[in-house]
């Protein structure tokens, strides 16, 4: 009768992976976009310096999102702008484009 030998797993030594991700700028993204990189129906974010493709939308989407943007505009104060579907730089390694943010106005 033959036994599997299990393998040794060492737990407790932390080893560094052997690749690291290029983490994009907002500039390079940017750059990306207006050098025609990404394919025009190509639906993608930025987000802590990797790009994610964002999820594709649909009726249910829309209508949720338009009864939530509604419910936020009266609640929104005075010198902030509820903005829908536009994209925000977060910081020089991010620019998501959420659904719905308030955000600090002028326009």
């Amino acid at each position: 009768m033959a036994t599997e030998i299990e393998p040794k797993i060492e737990t407790s030594a932390r080893t560094e992976p052997a690749w690291k991700p290029y983490r994009l700028t907002v500039d390079q993204f940017l750059a990306m976009i207006d050098a025609g990189i990404f394919p025009h129906d190509a639906h993608v974010e930025l987000l802590g310096g990797v790009l994610i493709q964002m999820m594709t939308k649909g009726d249910s989407h829309d209508y949720s999102l338009d009864a939530v943007a509604q419910a936020l505009r009266a609640l929104t104060p005075t010198g902030w702008i509820l903005r829908e579907d536009k994209s925000l730089q977060l910081n020089s390694r991010s620019r998501p484009e959420p659904d719905v943010a308030i955000v600090r106005g002028p326009r």
